[in-house]
This record gives C-alpha cells, sequence and structure tokens, in this order.
C-alpha cells in the first residue's frame, strides 16, 4: 500500500496540479491501476503562476484554450516487476494570446519572492515526510521504484501548440500565428543495441529509443484566430496538423521548419560516481532532411512580437499597469 500512496502522491503533484481534475477520484483511479480521463481542461492560472515564478516576472501571455483530449495512465501493480508503466497523451491542444495589460499587485510580488526563498529552503533542506522513508521501504522498495522509472513507456499522439495575436494586441500585424504540431512521439526501454526490451535488472546506463513522427513549426503572417468555443477549437487545430495523408497543409501553412521524422537513441548514465569519460546523457538522432525557410515577412512579424514582449517587461519593471502599445 506504502507503494500505491507514493506513486498517487506523485501523480496528484503532476496532474492533478495542472488540470482541472477530481484529486481524490484521480488518486482512487491511481490505486486501482487504470487512469483514463477524457477532455481534460488544463488549469491555466497554475501553469502562469508556475511559470511566473520560475522566469522571475509575470508571464506575459494568457491561455485562450488549453485541454488533453485523453489522457490515460496504465499501472500493472500485479505484475509491476514484469510489465511497463504505460502512460498514454492524445489530443494536447493549447492556444495563447498576448496579454493587454499587466496589472502590478506588489503583495503578489512579496510572496512570490517569499515562494522563491522557501523553494531554495527546501532544496537544502529536504522534507522527509513527502516520500517513503528507508525503514518504511527497503531495498526492494527503491528497486521497484526504479525499475517503473526505466521502463515507463510514453506514448503522444497530435499535438498543437499555437501562440496567435489579435487586433487589440498589435495594430501592425493583427492577425498572426505561430506554433508547432506533432503527429506522434513514443519513448521505450531498450537494451545497449536499441532493441525494444524490458528492464528487468538495474543498471548504471539506461537505453531509450525515441520516435519522432511528423513535427513541424510554422509561422502564418495572415490567419485568422482560431475559436474560443472548446470544441470548435480542436476541430480547428487537429485539422491543421500535419501527416502522411494530408499533404495539401503545406500549401495552407507556412512552416519555417517543414514536417519531419526522426529516431533518436537515447543513453542515460544514473551512476552516482563520476566518470568523465561516459556523458551523463548521449543522444544520436537519424532523420531523412530537415528544412527551414523564413521569409522577409516572418522575420519582420517575429521581431515585432518580441519587441512587445520586451516593452511590456520593462513597463512591468516600472510597477505601471497599462502596456506601452495601447
Amino acid at each position: 500500500m506504502v507503494l500505491e500512496s507514493f506513486v498517487a502522491q506523485v501523480v496528484n503533484r503532476f496532474v492533478g496540479k495542472y488540470t482541472h481534475v477530481d484529486q481524490q477520484q484521480l488518486q482512487l483511479s491511481v490505486w486501482k491501476g487504470d487512469v483514463s480521463l477524457r477532455d481534460v481542461q488544463l488549469n491555466a492560472s497554475r501553469i502562469e503562476e508556475d511559470i511566473s515564478k520560475y522566469s522571475g516576472g509575470q508571464f506575459p501571455l494568457q491561455f485562450k484554450g488549453g485541454f488533453i483530449g485523453n489522457l490515460v495512465l496504465k499501472i500493472p501493480w500485479s505484475n509491476l516487476t514484469n510489465e511497463p508503466v504505460i502512460v498514454i497523451i492524445e489530443d494536447l491542444y493549447v492556444v495563447v494570446t498576448p496579454k493587454t495589460r499587466i496589472e502590478w499587485d506588489p503583495e503578489a510580488e512579496r510572496e512570490r519572492k517569499r515562494q522563491e526563498i522557501l523553494a531554495l529552503d527546501n532544496l537544502a533542506t529536504p522534507d522527509a515526510s513527502k516520500g517513503p522513508t528507508e525503514e518504511e521501504n527497503p531495498g526492494f522498495f527503491q528497486a521497484v521504484v526504479q525499475k517503473m522509472v526505466d521502463n515507463v513507456q510514453i506514448q503522444i499522439n497530435r499535438v498543437h501548440i499555437r501562440y496567435e495575436n489579435s487586433p487589440e494586441n498589435s495594430t501592425e500585424h493583427p492577425f498572426m500565428s505561430m506554433g508547432f504540431t506533432m503527429e506522434h512521439l513514443s519513448v521505450v526501454s531498450t537494451d545497449e543495441n536499441y532493441v525494444p526490451k524490458y528492464i528487468t535488472t538495474p543498471h548504471n546506463l539506461v537505453y531509450k529509443l525515441l520516435s519522432l513522427k511528423n513535427l513541424a513549426v510554422y509561422f502564418n503572417p495572415m490567419d485568422p484566430p482560431v475559436s474560443s468555443v472548446q470544441s470548435q477549437l480542436a476541430a480547428q487545430l487537429q485539422s491543421t496538423i500535419y501527416t502522411s495523408n494530408r499533404s495539401e497543409l503545406k500549401q495552407r501553412m507556412q512552416y519555417i521548419i517543414n514536417p519531419v521524422s526522426l529516431t533518436t537513441r537515447l543513453m542515460l548514465n544514473k551512476s552516482q560516481v563520476p566518470d568523465y569519460s561516459i556523458p551523463i546523457i548521449a543522444a544520436d538522432a537519424v532523420l531523412d532532411e530537415i528544412s527551414v525557410i523564413l521569409s522577409e515577412r516572418q522575420f519582420e512579424d517575429f521581431m515585432s512580437s518580441l519587441n512587445m514582449f520586451f516593452e511590456l517587461q520593462s513597463w512591468e519593471k516600472m510597477h505601471v499597469s497599462d502596456p506601452p502599445y495601447q
């Protein structure tokens, strides 16, 4: 029961924190070993809050929409020593826009600084209550947890992250969008020859095979905003994810990085004893070709948007509520 509680705590810490889900129901699902959530709304305020905390300033973007169509977590509690934990994410869609104003809140700023200090204190003094102790969990528990981490399989299907301008943000470039799409990503454990395999014994070197299919980055200078209604937003974003049977998108979308697929061999060195002859992370990527294209108009629009964010940041530092472009 200790292992189940520990895993449920980890899942709640990430899934429960950044999504709008019933945390009690989520914990029960983890204990059963089968988490299946549909139409999971991302917790925009919590994500913005954490980004602001780690970046040292207010997050200059706001979420227009963000959700996961399907989130699956399979944990084979009865056979953890022989079967992998499987994580499946499908239809991850996020749309962000620039904030039209940043309100300076002295109290919130003081709290942010206080949280930074607390975070540093926590790093210096680990809290033993946050995880199982050695007395509660001897070597067997640690071995099982390590085996779960070493063998976790990740599958991500259909991702579209989009940034878009609108007339109230920019009069020079009122309709501009940029973002990236991805058809598929998978990560599996392998042996030293990169043949998929379940790792049964602990090793200092862990091998992973990462497969990426049709990753593309686009920049459309003239692109009307997508709908804020979730069903319409999902349909619009899904329809512009490049796949092998959607070659016509190369005419509709202005890609700065054309769709590319690749396979990457990863080696992770977990040894606690430094060995400078072996890197901590080694990656060997194999891809057919990659092309990067940036037109003059795309470059001008990109620099204009970047300028806007720099100006917004400087006004924030001067404690002014209204942005310079209004």
